[in-house]
């Protein structure tokens, strides 16, 4: 258990966080698939990006060196990977196990994928169907890992995926489309969430060569086979864990810069900053310096936004609501249900415990922000690294804050409690 004690002087620092997990789980398979070495710069340390490596080490690829490293060189297969004889554990990373589920596809054998035990009730039944339509042979348990994957060829040909639970039903399958036998036309069935991060997937998979073709929202076409060619290539700053730093100068008042930020993405996270402009910070970017800069002020103000692009900044957006004073309304979260905790009930649950009136509607969270109902509390992380970064952030005007289970940040940010005492947070561990 942690306590967060508020700082003793306004916040005003310069900031280099860690570079995007995003970002690094879709360049590594790209690199792995690659036909040649890629040199990977700026890798994040963390147990997600941990368990990706491993995992494609599982299926044969080599790297240099073997363990993670801020500077890797991925020894790229040109898609011919080789099943592992033992299960790939993907840990708690739903990313990984989407992803690594369409890879192997590509590997001679018969491949097992699975996770914690969080991990084994999310969703990966619809991403299961659209491989078997291109001609995967694949079973999984009742819609859930474990998943057992016979790969060894990928035929292509047309699918059609669901996008309102993930949108990384859709990125798994733009992945390994390059490599089938003829082109792949897969088609999008609903609503897509968090649609950045299907560009983020194509912009990605375009810097290493290939192309996917777009009629619409909902028709993907991948011409094949394609190669990626290997690169060197650089991980930017993670949108996502640079916004628990900017809502920590919103809620302070201080002043927050963070640096190396891929200012041109579309990443939909950054859009956490206009939140926070609708709010009454004061925003400065610096496109030379690639950097940000986020002022808060003396009074924050409620919001009504749609949080479908930023999924990830949900609970960050609503810990700063909860400063403010009137209701603010996030919509487009319903699929947070399934994430690493149900993100709409579990955070709900720990803004109650610090006196914050909340309420959860089909697809919305409305935070009713009053900060002088707010109070000291022991908070729950429910082993969910977004949900202990978040709360963490409570602390800085609310003494008597204290989280159990903090050591989940491992997953995307282990340095996280680190990083905010660098910058003048005081931390008490029990």
């Amino acid at each position: 258990m942690i306590e967060i004690l508020p700082p003793t002087s306004p916040l005003d620092c310069t900031l280099s966080l860690p570079g995007s997990k995003y970002v690094a789980n879709r360049v590594l398979p790209i690199a792995a698939l690659a036909g040649g070495d890629s040199r990977l710069l700026g890798l994040p340390d963390n147990d997600d990006i941990t368990h990706t490596l491993a995992a494609l080490q599982a299926l044969g690829v080599r790297t240099t060196p073997g363990n993670l490293a801020p500077e890797l060189v991925v020894h790229g297969t040109g898609g011919r990977l080789t099943a592992p004889s033992h299960p790939i554990d993907v840990g708690a990373s739903g990313t990984l196990m989407r992803f690594v589920t369409a890879l192997c596809s590509l590997a001679e054998g018969s491949s097992v994928i699975t996770g914690c035990e969080r991990l084994r009730q999310r969703p990966v039944g619809s991403l299961c169907a659209a491989l078997r339509g291109l001609g995967v042979e694949v079973e999984d348990s009742a819609g859930t890992p474990p998943v057992t994957v016979r790969g060894g060829k990928l035929p292509g040909g047309s699918t059609g995926v669901e996008g309102e639970v993930s949108s990384q039903f859709l990125s798994a399958l733009l992945l390994i489309s390059p490599l089938a036998q003829s082109s792949c036309a897969i088609e999008l069935y609903g609503a897509l969430r968090s649609a950045s991060y299907v560009d983020l997937t194509v912009a990605t998979m375009a810097e290493f060569g290939v192309t996917v073709e777009r009629s619409g929202q909902s028709h993907f076409l991948v011409a094949a086979p394609q190669v990626y060619t290997p690169r060197t290539y650089r991980i930017p700053t993670d949108w996502s864990s640079a916004g628990y730093f900017f809502a920590a100068a919103a809620i302070s008042g201080g002043t927050v810069t963070v640096t190396e930020l891929d200012l041109a993405s579309t990443h939909g996270e950054r859009g956490l900053l206009g939140v926070l402009a609708s709010m009454g910070c004061a925003l400065t970017q610096d496109n030379c310096r690639q950097r940000v800069t986020v002022t808060g002020t003396s009074q924050l103000q409620p919001v009504r936004v749609s949080m479908t692009d930023m999924p990830d900044s949900l609970q960050t957006a609503a810990v700063v609501a909860s400063f403010a004073r009137g209701p603010s309304r996030f919509c487009g979260v319903a699929h947070l249900r399934h994430k690493e905790s149900d993100r709409l009930g579990d955070t709900a649950t720990e803004l109650r415990r610090l006196g914050v009136e909340v309420e959860v509607e089909d697809d919305a969270l409305v935070v009713h922000g009053n900060p002088d109902r707010l109070h000291g509390a022991t908070l729950e992380t429910h082993g969910d690294h977004r949900m202990a970064m978040s709360l963490a952030l409570f602390g800085l005007r609310v003494p008597g804050l204290c989280l159990s289970g903090e050591d989940c940040v491992a997953k995307s940010f282990p340095s996280y409690f680190e990083t905010l005492a660098s910058i003048g947070v005081g931390l008490r561990h029990a």
